[in-house]
C-alpha cells in the first residue's frame, strides 16, 4: 500500500488488480489489472510502480489515468520505492537495488547490497535496503 497524499494504492495479490482509493472519502475509484501477484506499491504522484514476489514485471501506471503505461520485466523482485526521480527495486533472488528511470522506466544501475535485499525505501536522497 502506498499514498501520493491524494490516493491510496493498495495491491489486490490475489486479483491481480491495484485498487487506487479516494483518500478523503476512502471510496474505490478504479481498480487496474496488472496481471502476476502484485504485492509493493510506491505512488510518487505522478506514477504508480508496482511489483511481486513471483517475478513478475516492475508495472507503471500512470497516476492520473489509472491505466498501466509500462511494463518492465526484472526477475525476482520484492519492494519498490519511487521518490519522483528514480525507482528503486529491491531484487531479492540477487541480493540487489536496481535503479530505473522514473520519467521514462529505463533501467539505470544495479547495486549489490548483500543477501536477499526485500524491502527499500527512499526520500531522494538515500536509498535504504533490508
Amino acid at each position: 500500500m502506498s499514498s501520493d497524499g491524494t490516493h491510496v494504492w493498495v495491491a489486490n495479490t490475489q486479483e491481480s488488480t491495484v485498487s487506487e482509493i479516494d483518500a478523503s472519502t476512502g471510496t474505490v475509484v478504479n481498480t487496474i489489472p496488472v496481471g502476476g501477484k502484485p504485492a509493493y506499491v510506491s505512488a510518487d504522484g505522478t506514477h504508480v510502480w508496482v511489483t511481486s514476489e513471483y517475478g513478475a514485471p516492475l508495472t507503471e501506471i500512470d497516476a492520473s489515468t489509472g491505466t498501466v503505461v509500462n511494463t518492465i520485466p526484472i526477475g525476482n523482485d520484492y519492494g519498490v520505492s519511487s521518490d519522483g526521480t528514480h525507482v528503486w527495486v529491491a531484487t531479492y533472488k540477487y541480493g540487489s537495488v536496481s535503479e530505473f528511470d522514473a520519467s521514462s522506466g529505463t533501467f539505470v544501475n544495479t547495486i549489490t547490497v548483500g543477501s536477499a535485499s526485500y524491502g527499500v525505501s527512499s526520500d531522494g536522497t538515500h536509498v535504504w535496503v533490508a
